[in-house]
């Protein structure tokens, strides 16, 4: 399915406003604040993927809390990330921008097997 106009727009309108209250170029804020580089593809070799594979999850992770199954806006979430965004004012804080947070397991999976009580063969 093709993204729509609305996902490239807000994560621009955000770059913008990271720019804007960082002091940063545009540039910099759309590569290093959105998923757009990477769900897009954009001068990403699978090499750079493979050495960046958490930042690329969370990126596509964080961002998807702000569309629906069509890559429409909710518009909830993204009038909470757009008024965080308005008030930031160092780099740190850009994460909390984000109503939900990515969150990755620290443990083995083998606790999630044990778990569950599911065991490789």
């Amino acid at each position: 399915m093709p993204y729509s106009p609305e996902y490239f727009d807000l994560q621009l309108r955000f770059a913008g406003l990271v720019a804007e209250r960082l002091g940063l170029r545009s540039a910099v804020a759309v590569t290093d604040y959105t998923a757009l580089q990477v769900s897009m593809n954009l001068g990403a070799t699978p090499e750079l993927r493979s050495r960046n594979w958490d930042r690329y999850c969370d990126g596509l992770a964080i961002w998807g809390q702000f569309f629906d199954h069509s890559w429409r806006v909710r518009e909830e979430p993204a009038k909470i990330l757009l008024s965080a965004a308005g008030e930031l004012s160092h780099a740190e804080q850009v994460r909390t921008c984000f109503p939900l947070q990515a969150y990755r397991p620290r443990s083995g999976v083998e606790v999630f097997y044990d778990f569950y009580g599911l065991y490789s063969a």
